[in-house]
């Protein structure tokens, strides 16, 4: 676009005569110049106003708020540990001490069983304590609970189940002499585990339940520092400090001294911990199966493996099992029998069954 010229504010002079100015009437030259300063203040003002409101808009930042993870405090933290020999370490207080026996038992029922663990506090003469009975399991898990709960006269009596780690258990809660009572029942392996508390320690009992925890018995187990047997026909490995009897057949490798065995049936309160592996070897033409059969007759059988090759294991009347095996190219049976404690020692007589090499 082309530019137009510019007019020339210059007034022309007029031809006629100037009249004088009226009293009321501004000069010219006055309304200019407050024109002028008109102009300028609003400009002035305006900048003022634009720069001031530029120099006032900060940037609004909105403030830093510092974030901590949440945690709740480990009121147990500070707690002592039990371990004990039938594979389980719990938590207890540490203003409190534990005892084989309730506090204020006579001296004679103070005798260290393992199987009874009571926990109170120190210097306690009112009988508050918490205590944890094991138990041979002479029958099923469902049936023993039922039995101790029935055993228990409490007003609103009432059993939930829960987990306990990968434990199924029970809680059975009731009303005695007006307070409520607490016991949890629930098995291991072979073992019947049962919890109970005064009525005075349901809030310490509930935090002791929560440290309860198994033992993992194989993690500490390495095989490769066992001693090897071998013998007609297989070998097999056990801890390098376990002995093995005079008798051929059955083979008995024990982890204790049999010259030293008090020569009395099994007692799993007395005898807890001790082990013993008997082989017995059969030259018999009939399979497996019949073979087992007629040995154990209509026993629940779990098929295993031994060394590759079948093998049928079968839970004792007694305490323990016994797995049956035949050699791939011979007509031997082999019956190895895990007995006294082992129903507690399912691990290792897993590790010591792997060992198991036919020859």
């Amino acid at each position: 676009m082309d530019p137009q010229p510019i007019q020339s504010s210059t007034p022309m002079p007029s031809s006629s005569a100037p009249t004088p100015p009226s009293a009321s009437h501004k000069p010219s030259w006055m309304l200019w110049v407050l024109g002028i300063l008109a102009v300028a203040v609003i400009s002035s003002g305006a900048t003022y106003l634009l720069l001031g409101t530029k120099a006032t808009q900060q940037p609004v930042v909105a403030p830093k708020v510092a974030v901590f993870p949440s945690s709740t405090p480990d009121s147990t933290a500070n707690w002592k540990t039990f371990k004990s020999n039938y594979g389980y370490t719990v938590k207890y207080p540490s203003t409190w001490e534990t005892h084989i026996a309730a506090p204020g038992a006579p001296v004679e029922d103070q005798v260290d069983s393992g199987s009874t663990r009571y926990f109170s506090p120190l210097k306690d003469a009112q009988g508050k304590h918490v205590s944890i009975d094991v138990y041979l399991a002479s029958t099923t898990s469902l049936q023993l609970q039922q039995e101790v709960i029935s055993h228990f006269g409490w007003n609103n009596k009432k059993t939930t189940n829960f987990s306990l780690g990968d434990i199924n258990a029970q809680k059975t809660t009731g009303i005695d002499n007006g307070r409520q009572n607490e016991v949890v029942i629930f098995q291991k392996r072979n073992y019947i585990f049962i919890m109970g508390t005064t009525p005075v320690e349901l809030d310490i009992f509930d935090q002791m339940l929560s440290t309860f925890k198994f033992t993992d018995q194989s993690s500490a187990v390495d095989t490769s520092t066992w001693k090897t047997y071998a013998f007609s026909g297989y070998s097999i490995k056990a801890p390098s400090d376990w002995m093995q009897s005079t008798s051929s057949n059955p083979i008995q490798l024990l982890n204790y001294d049999l010259s030293k065995a008090p020569g009395r049936d099994f007692d799993p309160k007395i005898d807890k911990g001790m082990l013993k592996v008997e082989i017995f070897s059969d030259q018999t033409d009939s399979d497996l199966q019949s073979y087992v059969k007629k040995n154990q007759g209509n026993a629940a059988q779990t098929a295993v493996l031994v060394n590759n090759q079948s093998g049928i294991r079968i839970k004792n009347t007694y305490p323990g099992f016994i797995v049956y095996t035949k050699h791939p190219s011979k007509n031997v049976i082999y019956s190895i029998a895990f007995l006294l404690d082992f129903d507690n020692y399912q691990d290792l007589a897993n590790q010591l069954l792997s060992t198991f090499k036919f020859l």
